[in-house]
């Protein structure tokens, strides 16, 4: 079972090194908008849509999408890889459950 578990992973492992490039550069993006965001908001006179104005709307709008795209959610688990991967993982556990039998579910 190990098996089919590892080779399920190392295409996503890969995809995975292969996007971080990208998802780093997004995240640099998104954190220098939000200090020119959150100065802009700091200062006494301050006006947040003032702000706006200095960042680039549609970099900011592929930005989001990158990060939607490549992001994985903390709930993201191996059963998701297996899940993509079930007709090379259903025979296995076939066989698997006919040689348990009903004494050994």
């Amino acid at each position: 079972m190990s098996d089919p578990a590892r080779t399920s992973a190392n295409p996503a492992a890969k995809h995975r090194m292969r996007t971080l490039g990208d998802l780093d550069a997004t995240a640099l993006m998104l954190r220098e908008a939000w200090i020119t965001l959150s100065h802009t908001a700091a200062a006494p006179e301050g006006d947040v849509r003032g702000g706006c104005d200095l960042l680039d709307i549609t970099a900011m709008h592929q930005a989001a999408r990158t990060v939607s795209v490549q992001a994985r959610p903390e709930a993201e688990t191996i059963a998701d890889e297996l899940t993509v991967r079930y007709r090379t993982i259903n025979p296995p556990l076939r066989h698997l459950a006919k040689h348990l039998g009903p004494e050994g579910a």
